[in-house]
């Protein structure tokens, strides 16, 4: 069967693209993806060639510009490359040139048209630069070479990042959220930075979470990651949690690890009447385990019953009253030995942390005890993109791409493209 589209503009036929329809299911599918490719392709170069928007001659030094020339432009889409002309006007004065189309159009710096650029965003945010290549190869059959995506990456890169500064979540509900929880967590990632040994040095990204729950129970969560000190990290985790409803949050939840980093932000910036300090259920009951192995390594049975009894009074009666029974424990082993040195240093870890560990308060309010949203989203945003193997970056390389992934995490994606970044970062 032989299929045809005409294509028309203000009633008047400019082509027609015809193809052969047949075989099996996949192949018609394939046939009729590139019929309508073509016709879709050849339809957006006549457009911008016979339907461009009236422009007002442009001013400089306080003179109208002149027209100057018709210049070529060619983009690459999804339906393939399309070309047109558009005025180029120059100061008599200055001699500054502009093209007032290209910024009434939207227009973007670069070879790629705002929805390849999205769709190849789209890939690399999920997946390496060699992926991305080949599924737009394989699935729009687009050609690119890698350079291009990781330049478009870097393009848009920080003006992603602007964007998680500035926008607010679209599901944030219109009155007072019950409880707001906040947390952060820190991975490490390798650089393209060499040190004095001629190994890769390692980065760490500081990832930022909150989440929340509305009437319904429904769970609403946000990420960010920079790659920065805790010092310049604590003030914007600050500022994005009030984009999710800090201020006006009836109740606060900070939830973290045992890094003392975490705690500092905490105590600066997470630190008034309405917040509760929890310290992960999940990691310091890992800091149980490891006191048990050291202190039993032959008898399993032995670990995994004491770290049930230590877990009980944790659960039930709180830190402190574990921090006491360490604390006898401590007494029944000599000082200097393999024991009596891992019970010490479950009391280092414990005692500073005290005031983070009332349990049955927490469990009574029905509040989290663990950083699982945190964990998850730490693996999300960097671990599963960032950490392949032989993967190493450039700092302003993996920031791109962790901004492009977060704004994706947080249902944020159309929104930002409809900002048109590529012209923003021009």
């Amino acid at each position: 069967m032989q299929l045809k589209v005409q294509v028309t503009m203000g009633g008047v036929v400019m082509r027609e693209v015809t193809g052969e329809i047949s075989g099996k299911l996949s192949e018609r599918e394939a046939q009729l993806r590139d019929v309508f490719s073509e016709a879709e392709g050849m339809a957006l170069e006549k457009s911008l060639r016979r339907d461009q928007p009236q422009t007002k001659r442009p001013r400089c030094c306080q003179r109208p510009m002149n027209k100057v020339r018709l210049l070529d432009r060619q983009l690459l889409t999804p339906v393939g490359v399309v070309r047109w002309k558009r005025r180029v006007y120059a100061c008599p004065t200055c001699k500054r040139q502009v093209i007032p189309l290209d910024k009434l159009l939207g227009v973007p710096r670069g070879q790629l048209s705002p929805r390849l650029a999205k769709l190849s965003m789209d890939f690399v945010e999920v997946e390496s630069y060699g992926q991305a290549v080949e599924k737009l190869r394989r699935h729009h059959g687009v050609s690119l070479p890698m350079r291009t995506l990781v330049n478009l990456a870097w393009q848009v890169g920080p003006v992603a990042s602007a964007f998680e500064e500035a926008v607010v979540p679209k599901d944030w509900p219109p009155g007072p959220i019950e409880r707001l929880y906040v947390g952060c967590d820190g991975v490490m990632t390798c650089s393209n930075t060499k040190g004095d040994d001629g190994r890769l040095l390692w980065r760490e990204v500081k990832v930022g979470c909150c989440f929340w729950y509305d009437p319904s129970g429904r769970l609403h969560k946000r990420v960010l990651g920079r790659i920065e000190s805790a010092s310049v990290f604590g003030p914007r985790l600050h500022r994005w949690a009030q984009r999710c409803g800090l201020d006006s949050a009836k109740e606060v939840v900070f939830i973290g690890d045992g890094a003392e980093w975490i705690w500092n932000i905490a105590g600066t910036y997470f630190n008034d009447a309405r917040t509760t300090w929890v310290l992960d259920w999940y990691h310091l009951v890992e800091h149980l385990w490891e006191a048990a192995r050291e202190l039993w390594p032959d008898d399993s049975t032995h670990q995994t019953e004491q770290v049930s009894t230590w877990k009980a009074t944790l659960r039930y009666q709180g830190g402190r009253s574990l921090w006491r029974i360490l604390g006898r424990l401590l007494k029944r082993y000599s000082e200097g030995t393999e024991k009596h040195q891992a019970v010490a240093r479950l009391l280092g870890y414990l005692g500073p942390r005290l005031d983070q560990t009332d349990y049955p308060d927490y469990r009574a309010r029905d509040m989290c005890i663990g950083s699982g949203a945190v964990e998850s989203s730490v693996k999300q945003l960097v671990v599963q993109r960032a950490k392949g193997p032989g993967m190493h970056w450039t700092v302003p390389g993996l920031q791109a791409v962790i901004s492009l992934r977060a704004i994706s995490l947080n249902g944020d994606w159309d929104t930002f493209w409809d900002t048109e970044p590529q012209t923003a970062a021009a």
